[in-house]
């Protein structure tokens, strides 16, 4: 096999790659749209994570009495996360998760976190 086969091959494996993760993604967004319940989360830490180096949210949120640790993206990514301020470690913000997968879920990164009032309806 020569070097033009081998390097046709790859960059046909790294597409068909990049083909899968758009169509999982897509499914993911609409499972989220589709089956979506909103709750509270509390910032947990704001770092570098992935490569390329970006960073990330750790945060936690409310789910039947339980709290679930989640992960998204600093900056607003495709195809949609709210991002009107930076998130403050210790703060509450609201979050969207899918009822038939509670792993899949987006914090809504607002110009300020929710305030004490609001917090309590999640909380009682």
């Amino acid at each position: 096999m020569t070097q033009k086969n081998k390097n046709s091959i790859a960059l046909s494996v790294i597409g068909l790659i990049i083909v899968f993760l758009l169509i999982f993604s897509a499914f993911k967004e609409k499972s989220l749209e589709e089956n979506k319940a909103t709750t509270i989360g509390k910032v947990l830490n704001v770092k570098f994570c992935g490569k390329p180096a970006s960073g990330c949210i750790t945060f936690e949120y409310l789910i039947n009495e339980k709290w679930i640790e989640g992960t998204n993206p600093e900056r607003a990514a495709y195809p949609e996360y709210i991002r009107e301020g930076k998130p403050e470690i210790g703060k509450y913000y609201k979050v969207v998760y899918d009822k038939t997968d509670i792993d899949n879920c987006k914090i809504l990164i607002t110009k300020k976190p929710l305030t004490e009032k609001q917090v309590e309806k999640y909380l009682n």
